[in-house]
């Protein structure tokens, strides 16, 4: 294999913005890290298009075959006139990604190349039936590598599937959000803030319940909105902000005192990082890898739909003092575990080793 050193030819299988989403987000960044700047890195864009971009629900199944169609299309032409040395599938896990995957896996394999795939998910929460599962182990079967996003997909792959994978957590650039800044704490929660899809799923109905119970506290929701949302009645005191860039994300971020994110089912979400390395408080449930990301002094556990939870862990850090302590915190294990050039370094490692 071409030593790291003096660049290698990157074959990356990853969705790009738009949408922007998780991984499109995490693509984003990764081709912005100056030691991926120094490697040959060609993308073969996975996102979804058409009116699925306005809204993940509106999926279409002869636009959906036919852009899983083109996706594979643009692979063959590729891997026929470039020549790579390690090819990198992101996949969601999600049951008719993984069958694409597993056709992109295959081809690539034939090509003769080593596969890394990384699972940008909670995979024993993605795998929920028979057939996914099934899916899954014919796509590791064809891959050299695995990385995971948290210890609970580690523990799945390595115990259920008998397979080694390699726990590297998502990441983000603290340098753009100046991490160095010292949180300033209010001495009330004026604000609290939600940023993601604006759905069920996410906890969303939560939210709009503890709203009720603070009415002098105001919830704003940034991200794409379902059609759900926009036909109901939503309490004064929160505001659907609707999808904005990145940098007024971390403006708002900044602005406010706590994140809320009661979601239901995560991988490793960079919403978190971004809040933990502005400094705020997080209260989340204890999917995916958030317990991990925050642990005993990042914020407040909560259980799954659990409104009183949320409402008493509001309340637990009305205190300002223990916001300044859980905001130094946060923006220290955003330096230390989470940022750009450490996680970066573990993925080139990766490739290097394969």
């Amino acid at each position: 294999m071409t030593n790291l050193k003096n660049g290698l030819d990157i074959l990356l299988i990853s969705p790009l913005p738009s949408p922007a989403g998780g991984i499109a987000t995490w693509t984003e960044m990764y081709l912005k890290s100056e030691l991926i700047k120094k490697q040959d890195v060609k993308v073969i864009n996975t996102a979804v298009r058409g009116d699925r971009i306005y809204s993940f629900n509106n999926r279409k199944i002869t636009e959906e075959i036919m852009r899983n169609i083109s996706i594979y299309i643009n692979l063959i032409k590729t891997l026929k006139k470039n020549k790579f040395d390690v090819a990198h599938l992101n996949t969601s896990c999600s049951t008719t990604g993984m069958i694409r995957d597993l056709l992109c896996a295959k081809k690539i394999k034939k090509n003769g190349y080593k596969l890394i795939l990384q699972c940008h998910c909670n995979i024993p929460s993605m795998l929920n039936n028979k057939f996914s599962t099934w899916i899954f182990k014919e796509l590791i079967k064809h891959t050299d590598t695995i990385i995971v996003l948290n210890s609970d997909s580690n523990q799945y792959v390595n115990k259920i599937l008998k397979r080694e994978s390699f726990i590297v957590s998502n990441f983000i650039d603290y340098k753009d959000i100046n991490y160095s800044s010292i949180k300033y704490i209010a001495e009330e929660i004026k604000t609290i803030i939600f940023v993601g899809h604006v759905n069920q799923s996410k906890g969303c109905n939560e939210i709009l319940e503890v709203s009720q119970f603070f009415p002098n506290i105001n919830f704003r929701l940034i991200g794409n909105i379902s059609s759900y949302y926009k036909n109901i009645d939503i309490p004064e005191n929160v505001k659907l902000i609707g999808e904005v860039s990145k940098d007024n994300v971390l403006i708002e971020m900044k602005n406010a005192d706590v994140l809320l994110f009661p979601s239901h089912m995560e991988g490793f979400p960079l919403v978190v990082l971004e809040a933990m390395a502005c400094g705020l408080p997080v209260i989340g449930t204890p999917v995916g890898a958030i317990p991990e990301m925050i642990e005993e002094n990042g914020g407040v556990l909560i259980d799954v739909g659990d409104v009183p939870a949320i409402i008493s862990a509001v309340n637990e850090i009305q205190d300002p003092s223990i916001r300044s302590q859980i905001s130094k915190w946060n923006q220290n294990k955003i330096k230390c575990c989470y940022s750009t050039e450490v996680v970066i370094k573990k993925i080139c490692d990766i490739y290097e080793e394969s």
